[in-house]
């Protein structure tokens, strides 16, 4: 037997509860321990025998919530009442999370000893716990990855608006350039044709008063003047050509390439030693007719001139790739030299001298109507069996 402060004997019992999950303490009336079953003894890494029971809680929370309950129970005269008290304290120590415990005071019949009795933990709410636990970690790395995001979200926004801003000064610009060149092929198309017409006049007028007085040389120098006029007047209507190129709206409609074709030989009326045929079914297209007319015609044309004879063939050709048709020009002419299979798409070049009728502007309106349209162009031209190709990919279905 043990004694309380008073002196009086407690029976000792404690020894009972060694193998209680929870921890079990005889204390006497004054809260100090008497008995312990080493449980809680183990979780705060000390001995709690001869020491108040306060001692070991965690803060002055604690210790005056367990003091009012040793209160209340000890001065309470209903001993069924205070029997039986659920408590819930943090103890001190080596405990991280701060969890409370609930404890039973169970006081012995004359109230000289109370035993405290810890509720013992279900190892199923600590797996539960532990769930909870791990989910909260998750929630937290899930927030930090969303924080991330929102922040790349953020600097995508604003990068965005920044190209949005540069894609508006583009258009701007875009606008102001096309202005310029409406301007530009005003003045081509009236303030430079209109002198061409004067020098035309004053040769023919010269050439009629000569009358036969005209030698040979002085007729031949106003027939070059006026062959340099026509061509002057060509090379303008193609720099007006290659300004308004792409830029002239027309709606899609259904376009059977193989009509066109026939259209385009009958427009250009080739010499009779000039074979001009389809390789082959040609598709129907939904697009915009007057541009691809423009391209088979200029590609057709160029082929012609530049046979290098009166005769020759020219075959045009279609197959679907996607979305996109692809279309060739092919002739067996001389070919095209490597060095030149990039400069025929410049402004103004020629393969050969000019004959007056070669302003070296077909093939680069040809270019910018394939490429306002989205698609390409190129050329192929084997070295060794002459001959010369043009491909180009034209939309199936073109917007409207």
């Amino acid at each position: 037997m043990t004694e309380t402060s008073s002196g009086a004997p407690i029976p000792r019992l404690a020894g009972s509860f060694r193998a209680f999950p929870g921890g079990v303490l005889l204390l006497d009336a004054d809260g100090v321990v008497r008995e312990s079953n080493g449980r809680l003894d183990e979780a705060l890494g000390t001995p709690l025998v001869g020491r108040p029971f306060g001692d070991a809680l965690d803060g002055p929370s604690s210790r005056a919530k367990w003091e009012r309950a040793l209160a209340a129970a000890r001065d309470t005269d209903d001993g069924d009442a205070a029997d039986g008290r659920v408590v819930e304290l943090v103890l001190a120590g080596r405990e991280t999370l701060g969890e409370p415990r609930a404890f039973s005071m169970l006081w012995d019949d004359d109230g000289r000893a109370v035993w405290l009795v810890e509720h013992p933990r279900d190892a199923r709410l600590d797996r539960l716990r532990e769930q909870v636990t791990d989910v909260n970690s998750e929630l937290a790395n899930a927030q930090r990855d969303l924080l991330k995001e929102r922040s790349r979200l953020a600097r995508a926004l604003a990068e965005l608006e920044t190209r949005n801003a540069e894609l508006e000064a583009t258009t701007r610009e875009l606008a102001r350039s096309n202005r310029a060149l409406d301007e530009f092929a005003h003045v081509v198309s009236h303030d430079l044709k209109t002198p061409l017409r004067s020098i035309a006049n004053y040769a023919r007028w010269v050439a009629e008063d000569a009358g036969g007085t005209l030698a040979d040389e002085p007729r031949a120098h106003l027939d070059a003047l006026r062959g340099q006029v026509t061509r002057m007047r060509s090379m303008i209507d193609g720099v007006l050509a290659y300004a308004r190129a792409g830029r002239e709206p027309s709606a899609p409609e259904p376009v059977d390439v193989g009509a066109l074709l026939g259209e385009i030989v009958a427009l250009l009326h080739p010499p009779a030693g000039v074979r001009v045929v389809a390789e082959g079914p040609l598709p129907t297209l939904r697009t915009a007719r007057a541009p691809l007319q423009q391209v088979l015609q200029n590609l057709i044309d160029n082929a012609i001139k530049h046979a290098g004879s009166d005769s020759v063939d020219v075959r045009v050709g279609a197959h679907e790739a996607g979305d996109w048709c692809e279309l060739a020009v092919s002739d067996d002419g001389p070919g095209i030299p490597e060095p030149s299979r990039e400069r025929v798409w410049e402004l103004f070049h020629t393969l050969a001298p000019s004959d007056g009728e070669r302003t070296g502007i077909g093939l680069a309106v040809v270019r910018r109507l394939v490429e306002g349209h989205g698609g390409r162009i190129w050329v192929e031209s084997p070295n060794d069996r002459g001959g010369a190709t043009f491909r180009f990919l034209w939309p199936r279905v073109s917007g409207g």
